[in-house]
């Protein structure tokens, strides 16, 4: 990715960050999230959007590279956040209900339209 497209900003998450990050963050990645990322990857790319310091992103550990533009830890310390609070049940289905694709989305045999990728 990296050869590709050297100033793009990588987060690698998933079980591999979760169970094991202190090897996850050795990964040619930007930062890793450590926990539930549907509230962390929100606040992460509002920081970048906005060009806000994302560093205080909890379920998120940051590293000082040269591709981080200057957000990971300026005296080269890995930034290991805290946990947010794990979603509640409450939260987890109205996420889903919100995310989930509507009928008017679908197209027969065809999937999602391409709008709503």
């Amino acid at each position: 990715m990296r050869e590709l497209s050297p100033d793009t900003y990588q987060i690698w998450g998933g079980i591999h960050p979760i169970i094991q990050p202190e090897d996850a963050i050795l990964a040619d990645v930007d930062a890793i999230c450590v926990g539930e990322g549907e509230f962390a990857f929100e606040e992460l790319l509002a920081c970048l959007k906005e060009g806000r310091d994302p560093t205080h992103t909890k379920n998120v550990w940051f590293k000082p590279t040269e591709h981080s533009n200057g957000n990971g830890g300026g005296d080269g310390e890995i930034i290991k956040n805290h946990f947010l609070p794990l979603m509640s049940i409450a939260e987890m289905e109205r996420r889903s209900r919100s995310t989930e694709p509507s009928a008017s989305h679908l197209r027969p045999r065809s999937g999602l339209r391409a709008d709503q990728l």
